[in-house]
């Protein structure tokens, strides 16, 4: 578990590139959860949510999409 920083870790500092988002609705993206069922980003509450997609697995059986590979 990381429990110490480095000390010259740097300070992240707020460009205010966001500031346009605050107070937009989000749009009604609709996502499988982890339980199956689906979760509307538009019906979520007020309170902070971490929403985090896993991308693709690669399978031994199909072929990745054009351009997967050059993804960062």
């Amino acid at each position: 578990m990381l429990t110490d920083l480095p000390a010259d870790l740097p300070v992240p500092q707020d460009d205010g590139a966001c500031d346009h988002l605050s107070g937009l609705a989000v749009p009604d993206l609709r996502f499988a959860a982890t339980s199956g069922e689906k979760v509307s980003l538009a019906h979520l509450t007020e309170r902070r949510s971490v929403l985090y997609i896993y991308p693709m697995t690669g399978r031994p059986e199909r072929e990745l999409p054009p351009g997967w590979a050059e993804l960062p």
